[in-house]
C-alpha cells in the first residue's frame, strides 16, 4: 500500500490559514501533525488526557460519525507523547477556552478539547467540510484530513528510524503494519552505514 503524507509547504498553507479563518481546525491540525492521532481519537480527546508536565497524551477513545464513543481502532489504549510546540498549542487552547458540558465516553466524564457548543464531539462531516474549505481556499488538492496522520509518520520516520517507536506512538498492533506502510518513504540505502563497523567499541 503506497501512503504519503501532504508535505511540509502544504501543512504549513493549511496551518497559516487556519490560523487566521478557523483557529479551532487550526488546534485539530496541529495535533494531527505532530501527534499521529487518528481523526476520531482527536475528536474523543478530553482535557484530563492531557499531562502537560510529562508532555503526554493518553488515547484510549475513538469518537464515530455519529459522535458516538468506542475504542480506538485496535482496541488498544496508548500514550503519546508531545512535543514542546504541541503542548504550547494546547497548553494556549485551554487558557482560552470556554468551558463547556463533559460528556460521558462511558468510563467516566470528560469536557472535550474540540467540541460543539453543547460538549459533544464535532460532527465529523462538519470538520471534513471545514478542512476541504481551507485546502480550497489554498488551491490543494487531493488529501483528506486523515493524511496528516501519514504526514507525522513520515516526517517521525525521516529523523529518528524507529518504526518499533513510531508504531506504539501511532497505536498500529504492530511494527510490521508501520513498517509495511511507511518503510518507501525513508532514504535510500547509505553505503556509509558500512563504516560504523570499523568503529571501535568505545565509541558506541
Amino acid at each position: 500500500m503506497w501512503i504519503s503524507g501532504m508535505g511540509h509547504y502544504f501543512d504549513a498553507a493549511l496551518l497559516s490559514w487556519c490560523s487566521e479563518r478557523d483557529p479551532e481546525l487550526h488546534d485539530l491540525l496541529f495535533l494531527l501533525l505532530r501527534s499521529g492521532l487518528r481523526p476520531g481519537e482527536c475528536r474523543a480527546l478530553g482535557w484530563c488526557d492531557v499531562d502537560f508536565t510529562r508532555r503526554k497524551i493518553r488515547v484510549d477513545f475513538s469518537a464515530g460519525d455519529k459522535g458516538t464513543f468506542g475504542p480506538t481502532k485496535t482496541g488498544l489504549g496508548r500514550t503519546v507523547n508531545m512535543s514542546p510546540a504541541l503542548a504550547d498549542v494546547l497548553r494556549l487552547r485551554m487558557l482560552k477556552r470556554t468551558k463547556r458540558a463533559p460528556v460521558d465516553r462511558s468510563e467516566g466524564m470528560a469536557e472535550l478539547i474540540f467540541s460543539n457548543p453543547s460538549g459533544t464531539p464535532l460532527d465529523e462531516s462538519r470538520l471534513r467540510k471545514r478542512f476541504d474549505l481551507a485546502m480550497d481556499e489554498k488551491a490543494i488538492t487531493a488529501h483528506v484530513l486523515y493524511d496528516a496522520r501519514h504526514t507525522y509518520a513520515s516526517t517521525l520516520l525521516a529523523r529518528c528510524r524507529d518504526f518499533v517507536y513510531v508504531a506504539a506512538q501511532m497505536g498500529h498492533a504492530s511494527p510490521k503494519t508501520t513498517m509495511d506502510h511507511y518503510a518507501h518513504l525513508l532514504p535510500g540505502v547509505d553505503q556509509s552505514y558500512a563504516n560504523f563497523l570499523d568503529e571501535s567499541e568505545a565509541d558506541w
